[in-house]
């Protein structure tokens, strides 16, 4: 405590204490600083290091890689977010003698993350569709990488084997085929106007209907749940999870924190229901054999998509 004398002056009787207990506190503080910076710089500096490399890679790539006439291929089958990722960094950094074919069965780059708001709000249907050639441009032009628009129906041990009755050889294979969803997650074709069309009708579902329940409490459920009632407050909208959670996949601080939006915008959320729809796509039913009738059901469950289970000998 600092008091002043009758001369005027300033006496400090801080007790020692007081000043060790600053004193640790500070170091302390220091020490958490220490360990975050070395926290953080164990995090990125592997990263940077992956990153330098894979420069440094590209740079001796564009400067030494020669298309050849009968190169032996790296095929990638899928071109989502996964598959485009790893067909531009083979084709950023194969040698001479290789290249990269990506096969795919969309027209155009399908930007998943936008379906969710896309299906509810109209209008941008086309810029979730994006041409393969403007994110590969470079690779396709140095000639190490092909795109093949088609379906894979399997693979023998060198050959992919496409539904247009074609076949392609392989050294290396990558699957990368991810899941199949039914629309909205994603689309059921495989050119972007008719794709775009599948998006409008999921639109004019929703805007014509009162009562929408929502299967599947993931972030693409959540999502479409949330944006419903956001642009159409007056519908009822229930999202049912099959555990006691949404976003059963993400930590418990984003859980709440998205629980109580959902609460915030007037979106029931049914807990540990894992409800079957019926044929008719408007009634579902639980466990104990009841129904619950909507004026839509939109269904979020994946299944696996991997036709290459079983290599043909």
């Amino acid at each position: 405590m600092t008091e002043l004398e009758p001369n005027g002056a300033k006496t400090d009787n801080s007790e020692p204490g007081k000043i060790a207990k600053n004193d640790q506190s500070r170091l302390t503080m220091v020490a958490n600083g220490i360990r975050l910076f070395r926290m953080t710089l164990g995090l990125f500096l592997p990263h940077s290091m992956r990153l330098l490399r894979l420069w440094i890679a590209t740079i001796h790539n564009s400067l030494t890689y020669k298309p050849v006439d009968s190169p032996q291929n790296i095929v990638v089958v899928g071109g989502s977010f996964a598959g485009v990722q790893v067909a531009k960094w083979l084709a950023n950094t194969v040698p001479t003698g290789y290249r990269v074919v990506l096969v795919e069965r969309n027209s155009h780059f399908n930007y998943l993350f936008a379906f969710p708001r896309y299906s509810v709000v109209s209008g941008y249907e086309q810029s979730a569709f994006i041409p393969f050639d403007d994110i590969l441009r470079s690779a396709i032009r140095k000639g190490s990488l092909w795109h093949i628009q088609a379906e894979a129906l399997g693979a023998t041990a060198s050959q992919v084997l496409l539904a247009n009755g074609q076949a392609i050889d392989y050294a290396y294979l990558v699957v990368a085929t991810g899941s199949r969803q039914k629309p909205p997650a994603k689309m059921s074709s495989s050119e972007r106007e008719d794709a775009c069309g599948e998006l409008r009708d999921v639109q004019c579902g929703i805007a014509k209907a009162t009562r929408i329940a929502v299967v599947g409490s993931g972030a693409v459920g959540v999502e479409i749940a949330a944006d419903i009632k956001s642009y159409f407050p007056d519908k009822d909208v229930t999202l049912f999870s099959s555990r006691n959670v949404v976003m059963p996949a993400f930590g418990p601080k984003l859980q709440t924190h998205v629980t109580n939006i959902l609460n915030a915008l007037g979106v029931v959320v049914r807990y540990n229901a894992r409800p079957h729809v019926l044929p008719d796509g408007k009634t579902i039913q639980f466990s104990d054999g009841t129904t619950e009738d909507f004026d839509l059901v939109v269904c979020l469950r994946p299944s696996p998509s991997f036709p290459f289970l079983n290599l043909q000998g």
